[in-house]
């Protein structure tokens, strides 16, 4: 990690703008902060070590060893803070899918981490002297915009390829990670090439203000040489020039704009005239005049020369008083370029030294320019030497003259102006402030001819200073910020964009998940209901069959035991006629449970079918009390009745009503006591019908109460003598929830029990448009046609002793459906009986070719079969029939039946003339 982030930072500092050498793009942040978001704190030191490789080894500002430190230290606090922040204001775990964490994440991440070091960094230049003040806020600025912009761009890079969770960060590769990288590496070459372009319109400007600077200075360093000329021409002009024509002359010179130090004449005189001449110069005012040589500590002693140059006037005086009757001779620099310009008759400039007028304690330095005067015009060296009659001289210091050139050169320009004489004791002549540091430094260098000697002036700016000043290298740093801040919000859109399609995929995915687990559910759940409708349909066809197997021979053993007990020609014994009440008791009893198990099986299948109406409560009571009278009789149990007038009617199905009445009647009988008492009752609740039965019986305790309920539970009486299957409350309390009402009951051990039936209250309109019940149809009618399709003989059998009991009735039989089929149209029957199971053809097939038949469609057919499920009763009935009678046939409904249909039909006369021919 250490190695990755020196490498990349190193690569970003290709870009980098002096003076602070901070990249306009610093994708190292991005990576410091992926690194501890990912690997945790402990890759804050790697960034640490990773940060002092790029500052200490590639970073071009060596040498500043705090501010290395500072700012590698400052990139691992850096990362720590921004990972902090993205932890606590960023969704985790990270994945930059929606677009609020996505502006979080740049927000805390990017633009607020990366104050730190952008701070700690350009502090730790300022106090180390990397970066000039006025530098600090372009510094700050553009490094906290590159860590900032690097965050931005190199974070979400970075992520793509170690970002966890890898399912989301991975499949961005090619979509966010290559695209940031493509359009990043592009943008990076071409602001290198912008600022390759600003870098040479930057030298160019440079190489101008620094020509322009050169060529100033060097005309300022005519001027001097012009003022020398000048009073070169004053003296020459006059053998004995005054004090006031040298102030006058020189006034021109030495006005307020002049960079001239002091203009003057050194008088040449031999040491034994030296007294005389200090005479004469006492008598033209100079009172304390005297001829002194100055020492190398600028003191002043007696001279000893042979010969002397003596300064007789200066100009100005107030500030040169201390140079009269100084030996210029004395001071070697002096006496070197005196001694030249007597030879050459040129103007000759000393080496820089300390001014004989300057304190000894300033740092300054002069350069004295002179001009050789001589008695006649001499022509050789020798004679201009032998001549020579003194110097006018012009003191100038090089700084001013460089001051007059910085008023009006560009402010980030720094002059460093050196005399190119090794030998000389001073070579630097002026200086600006930055002159004595070159490095990073635009440099512009031009030799000086001066006097006779050889200056050179050197020019140098600072990058970054001629940034500021010329404001042209900010193109490629306003380009590069620009457009990498437009690749960062690119970045953005790709995240957004990204995440919203995982977003999108993650839902699609869950909800394929949770449509395939729907689906599977569907499934099962049809299977399921497909294996639950097989189940029901195998039990209902076992419960079919069974009904069907068990119902046929009970149809004859009920038959013949009605037909014996009905038999008026032989009457049975008083003791057979018991026996065959014992029969009929016997099966009507097994019917019950063979219903009571169809019903069960009915209601929980959800194909027991209700007809609900209003009911007489008390006429459906009445008809359900004959059936336990016997029993009770048989017991000595007693009944009593207290019904309310206002609970007579209530809404259900009369058949399930009366079989609940039956079966709460016939418990109370059951499992009462010999010689008890059963009280039936109604009321009314709210708008409900309460009927309750009561019994004096042993009662049951909490444990039976709470088994009351249960399929097949008898509550212990499994081995008594009374008989029951244990679901007939079961069935009741179902069959009445199926009607809107309830069962319930409450039970003491020793107090008996009450059983309470809740039906919904019929409405006083219902209850005045109920129909009075029609009293049953009288056989009174002639000859009438009977026909029976029937294959078992037994039930023939017993549908002819059952018809024997209308001897007006013609019952005629076939054995199959077909045959039936040809006897029918041959000779129609009035009313045709039909079983459902026959030989060559299905009932139910040639019902409905019997009703498809004009000639046969009028005929009443009247279903008898042992099959007794809702289902084939309805197709039946669907198919044509008028009734459906279920085996075994009671002979009292069957006759109920037939009168209802035969009374209303005319009378066959052919058959009546038949039957008494024969």
């Amino acid at each position: 990690m250490a190695l990755a982030y020196a490498v990349v930072a190193r690569l970003a500092l290709l870009m980098a703008v002096p003076p602070a050498y901070a990249s306009p793009m610093f994708p190292a942040a991005g990576m410091a902060l992926v690194f501890v978001l990912v690997y945790g704190q402990r890759a804050a030191l790697a960034v640490v070590a990773g940060a002092l490789i790029v500052n200490v080894l590639m970073n071009p500002l060596r040498g500043a060893g705090f501010a290395e430190a500072a700012i590698a230290l400052g990139a691992g606090v850096q990362a720590l803070t921004a990972a902090a922040l993205v932890r606590r204001q960023v969704a985790q775990p990270l994945t930059l899918s929606a677009p609020l964490d996505i502006a979080r994440f740049y927000v805390f991440g990017a633009a607020v981490g990366c104050l730190v070091n952008a701070s700690i960094a350009t502090a730790a230049l300022g106090l180390s002297g990397v970066v000039p003040t006025h530098a600090l806020p372009m510094t700050w600025l553009t490094w906290w915009m590159g860590d900032a912009l690097g965050t931005l761009i190199g974070a979400p890079l970075l992520l793509t390829l170690i970002g966890r969770p890898r399912e989301a960060w991975a499949p961005r590769r090619r979509t966010v990670g290559a695209t940031l990288a493509i359009v990043t590496t592009l943008l990076v070459a071409t602001t290198m090439q912008v600022a390759r372009w600003d870098e040479e319109r930057v030298q160019i400007s440079f190489a101008r203000d620094a020509e322009a600077a050169s060529t100033a200075l060097a005309s300022q360093l005519n001027t001097p040489l012009h003022a020398l000329e000048a009073m070169r021409g004053l003296f020459v002009g006059s053998a004995d020039v005054s004090a006031a024509e040298l102030h006058m002359a020189a006034d021109h010179w030495l006005g307020p704009s002049s960079n001239l130090q002091a203009v003057g004449h050194l008088e040449r005189v031999q040491l034994a005239d030296v007294p005389a001449f200090e005479a004469r110069m006492r008598t033209q005012g100079w009172a304390d005049y005297r001829v002194m040589d100055r020492t190398a500590s600028n003191e002043r002693v007696p001279t000893r020369s042979a010969e002397v140059f003596a300064a007789r006037l200066v100009e100005p005086m107030t500030r040169n008083q201390l140079l009269l009757g100084v030996n210029a001779l004395s001071i070697p620099a002096s006496r070197a370029a005196i001694e030249a310009a007597v030879r050459s008759d040129q103007p000759v400039a000393t080496a820089a030294f300390q001014l004989s007028q300057d304190p000894v304690d300033t740092p300054r330095r002069g350069v004295v320019v002179y001009r050789a005067l001589y008695h006649g015009n001499p022509g050789t060296e020798a004679e201009r030497v032998a001549a020579a009659r003194g110097v006018v001289f012009v003191t100038v210091r090089v700084e001013d003259l460089l001051r007059e050139v910085l008023a009006h050169a560009p402010a980030h320009l720094n002059f460093c102006v050196t005399d190119t004489d090794t030998s000389a004791a001073v070579r630097q002549l002026a200086v600006s402030a930055l002159c004595a540091d070159e490095s990073n430094r635009l440099t512009h260098r031009r030799m000086l001819d001066f006097a006779g000697r050889q200056w050179e002036l050197q020019v140098t700016s600072s990058v970054a200073s001629a940034d500021t000043s010329a404001g042209e290298r900010h193109y490629a740093w306003l380009f590069s910020s620009v457009g990498l801040l437009t690749t960062a919000v690119l970045g953005a859109l790709l995240l957004t964009v990204t995440g919203r399609a995982r977003l999108i995929e993650m839902a699609v995915q869950e909800r394929t998940v949770a449509l395939e687990q729907q689906v599977r559910e569907r499934l099962e759940a049809v299977r399921a209901r497909e294996a639950a409708e097989a189940s029901n349909r195998a039990k209902s066809d076992f419960l079919s069959r069974m009904s069907h197997e068990l119902r046929t021979p009970l149809n004859a053993m009920l038959g013949f035991a009605q037909l014996l007990e009905l038999e008026s020609r032989e009457p049975l014994a008083p003791t057979q006629r018991g026996w065959v009440g014992q029969i009929r008791q016997a099966g009507w009893h097994l019917l019950e449970m063979i219903n009571d198990v169809l019903d069960l099986s009915r209601i929980e299948s959800g194909n027991l079918r209700m007809a609900l109406e209003t009911l007489n409560m008390p006429e459906l009571l009445a008809s359900t009390r004959p059936l336990v009278q016997q029993a009770a009789d048989r017991r000595g149990i007693t009944f009593e009745e207290h019904l309310s007038a206002d609970a007579s009617h209530a809404r259900g199905d009369a058949t399930r009503v009366k079989q609940i009445l039956t079966n709460l009647l016939s418990n109370a009988v059951k499992y009462n006591v010999d010689g008890g008492h059963i009280r039936v009752s109604s009321q009314v609740r709210g708008d409900r019908v309460e009927l309750m039965v009561a019994d004096t019986g042993l009662g049951m305790n909490t444990q039976q109460m709470t088994a009351l309920f249960q399929p097949f539970n008898r509550l212990g009486q499994e081995h008594s003598s009374t008989e029951g299957t244990g679901i007939g409350l079961v069935i009741s309390q179902r069959l009445a929830e199926l009607m809107g009402g309830d069962l319930s009951a409450a039970s003491d051990v020793g107090q008996g029990s009450l059983f309470i039936l809740s039906l919904p209250l019929a409405s006083p309109e219902e209850a005045a448009a109920q129909t009075p019940a029609s009293a049953a149809g009288i056989s009174d009618y002639h000859h009438r046609r009977v026909h029976y399709i029937e294959d078992n003989e037994t039930n023939v059998e017993v549908m002819r002793g059952m018809l024997a009991q209308r001897p007006q009735v013609d019952l005629r039989v076939s054995g199959n459906g077909l045959d039936g089929l040809t006897a029918i149209r041959a000779r129609r029957p009035d009313v045709l009986l039909l079983d459902m199971h026959l030989p060559d053809i299905s009932g139910l097939e040639l019902l409905r070719h019997l009703k498809l038949d004009p000639e046969t469609r009028g005929i009443p057919v009247i279903v008898v079969s042992a099959d007794a499920l809702p289902t084939q009763i309805a197709e039946a009935m669907q198919a044509g029939a008028h009734r459906y009678l279920t085996k075994p046939v009671s002979v009292g409904e069957l006759l109920e039946v037939l009168d209802e249909l035969l009374t209303v039909m005319d009378t066959r006369f052919d058959d009546l003339t038949t039957a008494s021919g024969a």
